[in-house]
């Protein structure tokens, strides 16, 4: 089992003699099993998939987790996937009658949660919170599932201060000191304080996912943090993460446009011109990022291509343009 675990981060080809030499080995045990139909759905072999897993509810002792694995592999296949694609016989009512089939023959509380996490996935978000809140009360209580009431109450137009408390208990839950697999939890509490407003606290929780993640995080982060950093009204930090989310993601013009536009607030003309124009060249119709050239062409002694550039702004639909005509003409 230790070797098939360290196989995992190894090449394909030793990953795939390892499984087969366990199989070979330990007909009777999921291990195996698991591990070659996650190495096919990792491939996008889903009907290969498939047959492993049948095969492991056909041969192995431990049938609960053999429904158990099938179901959470169709779960996780409808709920995760960024494919597109569907593979026709697996859908939500099939995952849940392999997790019912693991239930039955043991009801840990492992195969109730991915239960109510089917139930979840199809929208009876009511139903949902009802298993969550009743798994905390068993040996599996745990930050994810206080992560799953709060999703489910955001579905149900909850309260908002009761979804920030199950956020609350959430993070309570985690081990400490704080490790990555903390992040999750602080990301979700910084967008649900930045939802009711309080953006200096939602600031504290973007800060401590990025720290738990080590910096390695993607632009879109950066920009979602420097939004919660305008409304905050700290134009230096929104600065810096916007530049970062430039950075990271160049051929992005929304980045440009947005740091044209604090660069602006800020006074710093000449910078807030170079940053529209970066936008515009990456989008030719970007009327925001025209606007945000214009004005500061204007308030920059470069009247004449600026009113040109709020023109052309206005012609693209923006509705704030005359607005800025009107004060410039």
């Amino acid at each position: 089992i230790l070797a098939l675990m360290l196989s995992a981060a190894k090449n394909d080809e030793i990953r795939t003699a390892t499984i087969n030499d366990f199989l070979q080995k330990f007909p009777t045990l999921n291990n195996g099993y698991i591990a070659l139909a996650t190495n096919l759905f990792g491939k996008g072999n889903i009907g290969e998939a498939e047959k492993v897993l049948l095969q492991a509810i056909a041969k192995v002792k431990a049938k609960d987790e053999a429904h158990y694995n099938y179901a959470d592999l169709i779960y996780r296949y409808l709920a995760y996937s960024q494919s597109g694609k569907t593979f026709e016989a697996w859908t939500l009512d099939k995952a849940m009658s392999q997790a019912n089939e693991a239930y039955k023959l043991n009801p840990a509380p492992i195969y109730k949660h991915l239960q109510a996490q089917i139930t979840y996935a199809k929208g009876d978000y009511q139903k949902a919170y009802q298993d969550f809140e009743a798994l905390t009360k068993t040996q599996i209580k745990n930050p994810e599932l206080y992560l799953e009431m709060a999703q489910c109450q955001e579905n149900l137009n909850g309260n908002d201060e009761e979804i920030l408390s199950l956020l609350n208990k959430s993070i309570e839950l985690c081990d400490t000191p704080y490790t990555q697999t903390a992040a999750p939890y602080f990301l979700a509490r910084a967008q649900q304080l930045d939802k009711m407003g309080k953006y200096r606290e939602a600031i504290k929780d973007f800060y401590a996912y990025e720290y738990l993640y080590a910096g390695i995080l993607g632009a879109n982060f950066y920009y979602i943090r420097e939004q919660c950093e305008v409304k905050g009204k700290l134009w230096q930090q929104a600065l810096q993460d916007i530049l970062i989310a430039a950075r990271l993601d160049p051929a992005e013009p929304i980045y440009c446009a947005e740091a044209g536009s604090l660069l602006l607030r800020l006074n710093k003309l000449e910078e807030a011109i170079l940053a529209a124009q970066q936008a515009v060249a990456l989008k030719a119709d970007y009327a925001e990022a025209y606007l945000i050239l214009g004005i500061a062409q204007c308030r920059n002694n470069q009247k004449q291509e600026g009113i040109a550039n709020i023109e052309k702004a206005k012609s693209l639909g923006n509705p704030q343009a005359d607005t800025f005509l009107n004060q410039f003409n």
